[in-house]
């Protein structure tokens, strides 16, 4: 099978499209980059070569998840918060931190007699939702915070 005539989508002299561009069926790509390319591409490995190549990339990802997992823990065991029964989720650990560092940002302003640049809402205590326990830990984190902070200064 011949190529004949590429259409100018695909030949653009001004180089910004060629055989890889949006416009390019898969004929003329082929055409193109030579009609054994995709070929040779899938032969290029054996199969015990990409299930080798599919072992390491998962043993690579479950090292990564077990370092992000451990990491986790260690910020779970430094952020102050109010003990549960469950560990902490993922997403409160890191808005818990978020809420805590605010919080500290808070007291260093006050200290330097700054603006503080957070605030935080009060929240009832008797709410049973997850989000208004995050919002209790904020007012709680910024009440320790500022009442250690003016006992220091005194």
């Amino acid at each position: 099978m011949t190529c004949g005539r590429v259409d100018a989508d695909c030949s653009d002299s001004s180089g910004s499209e060629g055989p890889n561009s949006r416009k390019c069926s898969r004929a003329k790509r082929k055409c193109l980059l030579g009609a054994n390319s995709a070929r040779r591409r899938k032969s290029g490995l054996s199969a015990r070569e990409r299930n080798l190549r599919r072992l390491e990339s998962n043993e690579r990802e479950r090292m990564r998840m077990h370092s992000l997992n451990d990491a986790f823990a260690q910020l779970r065991e430094v952020i102050p918060h109010v003990k549960m029964e469950r560990k902490l989720s993922k997403i409160e650990t890191l808005t818990l931190a978020k809420n805590y560092i605010m919080a500290l940002t808070n007291v260093i302003c006050e200290m330097r007699g700054d603006e503080k640049p957070y605030t935080f809402l009060d929240v009832d205590c008797s709410s049973s939702g997850g989000d208004d326990l995050e919002q209790n830990n904020n007012s709680m984190f910024q009440e320790n915070l500022e009442n250690s902070s003016s006992a220091s200064i005194t």
